[in-house]
């Protein structure tokens, strides 16, 4: 069979005859062109971005002539015209790769779950949910009797009532019946027994020494002057109703109007209510956001959605503050002035005892200037707390950075640096105090201890108010894809399309601190664009190097990015990277060259990298990733070969 576009969507979604499929399936190996639009096509199926085929213009189709290309009815000279118009436009390859994947599945039996199953019967009800009104207007019209025709009487055939007629008549004549019974009930007189108390009669004797509302247990009530009643003539006697047995006239009985402190008992305990939990009390903000020149955002929870802040805004302690590269944005805390520089993202912690504003530094770099004298600054580092005294109105930079670092699996933790001009500052670790001149670089471990301490400048980054100009104009390119009714993701994720190199690369650098792995994951993928693939590598290994979470997220993305569960290892293990001691193993030799000749573009890509990395080469010798050939292969073969030949 002829490896076509059409045997390729077939072959891709497993229509083809058992028979077929091998043959397809060795042609697609055998062909690097195939293996590259197979790539593509999962690319573009799965890219949210895409928009339909236009309806007019020279680009524009119709929707029947896709039709008919699926259906396999369209000319042989048509077929050829719109598959290489589907072979050079993404959205008309997105468009028939779509709607056959979609019809390669009506034929299959869908299994629908039988809560599902259950909502969707009780939705629609039968006609005796309709009213009487819906009914008739449902009912059928009869036609207008013919003038001529002289009418004939038939006997009307009688009418059976329907199952809600017999039963709204029933129920209206079971209430008209209780209704008249209850009104009997209450009206007909009945005769006192013989054993009852009067209303009209005294009450009996009270003790001796106790009041008489007291022995029956009723509040005594205060005597209301007597009106003078008009004489209305005979009235008749009115019924009475029987009293309760006189055994019974001192038992207490709860009355809900009898005051707790009525003579004669003890007032019932309330029943302890429960009552709701207090809401905990509104974060006290402890920050300002002072100015920004670019993008700082955060999020209310770990796990949600990255907001962007403006100027002015009010920061709360315990929210995540993420500056992107290559911004600068500037917070507010009391007397100090902390500006954020580049990729940084920082915590603001509650206040220590002596009210001393404290921050931990989980990335980046930052400067602190204090506007008073001795203010103090605590820097919360992974198993220590550093407590700085800053000098007033000199520049103090305190950089935290992590580097990835080849064939390691887990990169250390990172300490603390910091960079103080001709000053003096103060810290306290454990206790003890220590003061430095500078200029001076100190260096700190993750336990606070002073590990070294160099007589050096400060960088340029410390000591200039406001960044290269370079870094300044890539900073106005990548704010203007920032809109403020769009979330920063999506405005990341059209950033990546830039046309610059470099702001695709502040992109995806971003994209990594986000954890935005899917979208660095396609863009290993991406074919005639090598700059974007080895941006979206340092981007994926930086983000090796943020701890344990970070990684195994990525790790897990990395698994579910294609259907070969061998291949999310394959491309884990060639970003982490090896060593140039690693090739000295034969076993990775062959595996690095082994990788070079592998159906996918991205792992072809990560082991030229790991290739020119370890051997320090510096170029690529003739190989391309997109179209390997075997003067590219031979070449790293014969620089790499096995050790029996070096014998």
């Amino acid at each position: 069979m002829r490896l076509t576009l059409r045997t390729l969507l077939c072959w891709l979604d497993d229509t083809l005859p058992a028979a077929e499929v091998r043959a397809i399936g060795q042609q697609v190996h055998e062909s690097a062109y195939a293996r590259e639009l197979v790539e593509r096509i999962r690319k573009v199926t799965r890219q949210r971005r895409l928009s339909v085929p236009p309806s007019s213009g020279p680009e524009a189709t119709d929707p029947n002539l896709v039709a008919d290309y699926l259906d396999n009815t369209l000319p042989a000279d048509k077929v050829a015209e719109y598959e290489r118009l589907c072979l050079k436009s993404d959205v008309h390859l997105a468009e028939v790769a779509s709607a056959h994947q979609i019809l390669s599945l009506l034929g299959q039996k869908a299994k629908v779950p039988p809560d599902a199953r259950y909502r969707m019967y009780h939705l629609v009800k039968g006609r005796e949910a309709l009213g009487e009104r819906a009914r008739r207007s449902a009912a059928p019209v009869k036609p207008d009797p013919v003038a001529a025709e002289v009418p004939t009487w038939r006997p009307e055939p009688t009418t059976q009532p329907s199952a809600n007629a017999r039963r709204t008549a029933v129920a209206i004549t079971l209430a008209a019946l209780l209704l008249g019974w209850s009104t009997w009930d209450n009206l007909r007189p009945r005769p006192r027994p013989a054993d009852s108390t009067p209303i009209a009669s005294a009450p009996p004797p009270a003790p001796a020494g106790q009041p008489a509302a007291v022995a029956q247990n009723v509040p005594a009530q205060p005597k209301e002057p007597a009106i003078a009643q008009p004489n209305l003539g005979v009235v008749p006697p009115v019924a009475e109703r029987p009293m309760p047995p006189p055994a019974l006239a001192n038992v207490e009985r709860a009355d809900p109007l009898r005051p707790a402190d009525a003579p004669g008992e003890e007032a019932a305990p309330p029943e302890a209510m429960p009552q709701p939990e207090p809401a905990p009390p509104a974060a006290k903000p402890i920050a300002t956001l002072e100015s920004e020149s670019g993008v700082l955002l955060t999020r209310a929870e770990a796990g949600g959605a990255w907001r962007r802040l403006s100027a002015g805004a009010a920061l709360n302690p315990g929210e995540p503050l993420l500056n992107l590269d290559p911004f600068r944005s500037t917070l507010r805390i009391d007397s100090l002035s902390i500006q954020l520089i580049d990729a940084t993202q920082i915590r603001l912690l509650e206040p220590t005892a002596e009210n001393s504003p404290s921050i931990a530094l989980d990335e980046g770099r930052l400067i602190a200037r204090a506007d008073a004298a001795a203010a103090r600054l605590n820097i919360a580092l992974p198993e220590a707390t550093l407590a700085l005294t800053l000098p007033t109105d000199v520049p103090v930079g305190l950089e935290r950075t992590r580097q990835w670092q080849p064939g390691q699996s887990r990169t250390p933790e990172p300490g603390l640096v910091i960079y103080l001009p001709e000053a003096e500052l103060s810290f306290r670790h454990a206790g003890q105090d220590q003061t430095v001149r500078g200029p001076v670089r100190l260096a700190f471990s993750p336990t606070g201890e002073l590990r070294e301490q160099i007589v050096e400048p400060s960088p340029a980054w410390v000591l200039e108010p406001t960044p290269p100009v370079d870094r300044d104009e890539a900073g106005r390119q990548l704010l203007s894809f920032f809109k403020p009714e769009k979330p920063p993701i999506t405005s990341l994720v059209e950033a990546i399309n830039a046309e610059s190199p470099s702001i695709r690369r502040l992109a995806f650098q971003a994209l990594s601190l986000l954890n935005q792995f899917p979208l660095l994951i396609d863009a290993l993928q991406t074919p005639r664009q090598p700059e974007t693939r080895r941006a979206a590598i340092d981007a994926l290994r930086q983000a090796l190097t943020r701890g344990e979470s970070a990684s195994n997220r990525l790790l897990q993305d990395l698994q579910r990015a294609q259907r070969d569960p061998s291949w999310g290892s394959l491309a884990a293990a060639l970003l982490r990277g090896y060593s140039p001691e690693d090739l000295a193993d034969e076993t990775i030799r062959s595996q690095l060259l082994a990788a070079l000749e592998h159906p996918d573009l991205a792992i072809r890509e990560l082991a030229l990298d790991n290739l020119i990395r370890i051997t320090r080469r510096g170029d690529s010798m003739g190989y391309d990733p997109e179209e390997p050939t075997p003067r590219g292969l031979k070449a790293w073969r014969d620089l790499l070969p096995p050790r029996s030949r070096n014998r």
